[in-house]
């Protein structure tokens, strides 16, 4: 009995120092989670999601899914964990350009951000500039080519007060495009 206690505190305590890192795929109709151990899926399994509580990788009720994926990773013995996100693609717009000569990383981004709004590179329900954040990654080294992601504030403020209500701490969100 007292070994028994001594083993789940210290169970406890290891996952209060070293939160386990878990991967989530987010879309509407459902999520999937996958837990590495080293290199070894360790955990992967979907939770499918009720009717409405997502569109175009929204979260219209976030405090209800983050109940549910709080609940969830609590019963997997993940609860508390760091989590890695990937926002479906309906979540943003996406365009690969050609970058102009001579910009520095400012420059750059102040240029995407510009082409972004030229070419209408709106999230799907729409947006002005300023409720938008835009994200430019050169493609490869040497390259004039960069990738110009669109991406919707309300979205990532969504998803950030959906994995506070589950207790996790969000360590990166990002849009399907920039993961392969």
């Amino acid at each position: 009995m007292v070994l028994a206690d001594l083993r789940c505190r210290l169970t406890a305590l290891r996952t209060q120092l070293c939160p386990p890192c878990i991967y989530l795929e987010l879309q509407d109709q459902a999520i999937t989670a996958m837990a590495l151990e080293g290199r070894q899926v360790r955990w992967l399994e979907r939770l499918p999601l009720p009717e409405g509580v997502c569109r175009h990788g929204v979260p219209l009720l976030p405090v209800a899914l983050g109940d549910l994926i709080g609940d969830w990773l609590l019963e997997r013995g993940y609860g508390g964990a760091h989590v890695k996100a990937v926002l479906p693609p309906s979540a943003c717009s996406w365009r690969v350009l050609e970058q102009p000569p001579g910009l520095n990383s400012d420059g750059l981004q102040t240029w995407a951000e510009g082409m972004a709004e030229q070419l209408g590179l709106v999230w799907a329900e729409g947006g002005c500039p300023e409720q938008l954040d835009v994200l430019c990654e050169p493609l490869a080294e040497g390259q004039p080519q960069v990738l110009v992601v669109v991406v919707a504030r309300g979205v990532l403020e969504g998803w950030m007060e959906v994995m506070d209500q589950a207790g996790c701490g969000l360590e990166a969100l990002q849009p399907a495009c920039l993961c392969g």
